[in-house]
């Protein structure tokens, strides 16, 4: 079979992914999810003010952040990368 249509948006789109199956060096080492991710998550909601972004990424090094909407029962719309939030407000795109 070929790879599924949804795979191949993901990885167009270089959106973060977990693998079903352990990485082998994970097993090797016995290394868990809990060594390698960050305690302290830092989200951002789906409509969030341009200050906000600026603190978080002034005081965070996080690579990507998850949005969150914390008026629900906290729903993950998806993940918005460094990069992309820094482009947007470089053009005072809010």
């Amino acid at each position: 079979f070929n790879e599924g249509l949804y795979d191949i948006h993901i990885k167009l789109k270089n959106i973060p992914f977990l693998e079903p199956e352990v990485p082998s060096i994970a097993e090797k080492h016995e290394i868990v999810a809990g060594q390698v991710m960050s305690a302290d998550v830092k989200c951002l909601r789906p409509v969030e003010r341009a200050g906000v972004v600026y603190d978080l990424l002034r005081t965070c090094r996080h690579g990507t952040f998850p949005i969150v909407d914390t008026a629900t029962s906290g729903t993950l719309y998806g993940t918005a990368g460094r990069s992309m939030l820094c482009t947007l407000l470089q053009r005072r795109a809010f």
